[in-house]
């Protein structure tokens, strides 16, 4: 019997089983080199290994299961600080638990919806459905988590993507 295990392709030139021969079979921001999709990935993108993250993250293991890129930080304030929308849990930066159940949450930012409800149901814990995306409310950047902005909306305050 010939084929490959689900997540694998096979190499047209050595018919071997391999993560990839051309990047279309990576996800967004990766590259296939060697076989092997590879990164930037960035905080909180799901992972098997370094190779798929980017400079300053590493593949570690989530509390809630399965992988993601992650920053290693200090809980003093010796300045080995998170980036916006993170906050340091054990030693490594995830997403502010008050606001975000884990990793697979932030793929809920910015994704369609029709009631707060759909919102908080993706893990969001405050989220809210304003212009029929997922967001969440914030008071300033610095709570905004990758390239979005705190800006005003009908509802206050939200957090919203970069124009």
């Amino acid at each position: 019997m010939t084929g490959c295990a689900d997540g694998l392709v096979c190499a047209p030139n050595n018919n071997k089983c391999v993560e990839c021969y051309e990047d279309s079979h990576c996800g967004a921001d990766l590259q296939c080199q060697g076989f092997r999709c590879e990164g930037p990935g960035a905080q909180c993108a799901a992972c098997d290994g370094d190779w798929k993250c980017q400079g300053g993250t590493s593949c570690q293991d989530l509390p809630e299961g399965g992988a993601a890129c992650l920053k290693s930080c200090n809980s003093d304030s010796s300045g080995n600080a998170c980036d916006a929308g993170f906050t340091c849990q054990g030693g490594r930066c995830l997403p502010d638990a008050a606001r975000f159940e884990g990793c697979y949450a932030l793929g809920a930012l910015n994704t369609s919806c029709n009631s707060d409800a759909m919102c908080r149901d993706q893990g969001l814990t405050d989220g809210v459905c304003v212009d029929s995306a997922c967001t969440v409310p914030c008071t300033t950047n610095k709570e905004c988590p990758g390239s979005m902005r705190c800006e005003d909306s009908a509802a206050g305050r939200v957090c919203r993507p970069r124009n």
